[in-house]
């Protein structure tokens, strides 16, 4: 979902991405990461390198977890 988010041409074009983003985000728990994707939905996000940081966190997190390495 980020790299579609990161290459759509327009806000509009985020929308579905970041949507999908924000309900997975929210069914692990993640919710910053899900704010972060529902700012992506609403407005675009001119922070995507926030974004970007915040779902590689929640991948370590998931990885130190479930003990798989990158």
């Amino acid at each position: 979902c980020l790299k579609d988010i990161e290459s759509a041409p327009s806000t509009e074009h985020r929308k579905r991405p970041a949507h999908m983003l924000k309900g997975a985000a929210r069914a692990l728990g993640a919710f910053e990461l899900a704010d972060w994707a529902a700012r992506a939905e609403l407005h675009g996000v001119d922070e995507l390198q926030a974004l970007g940081g915040e779902v590689e966190r929640v991948c370590r997190y998931i990885r130190r977890l479930t003990g798989v390495r990158p």
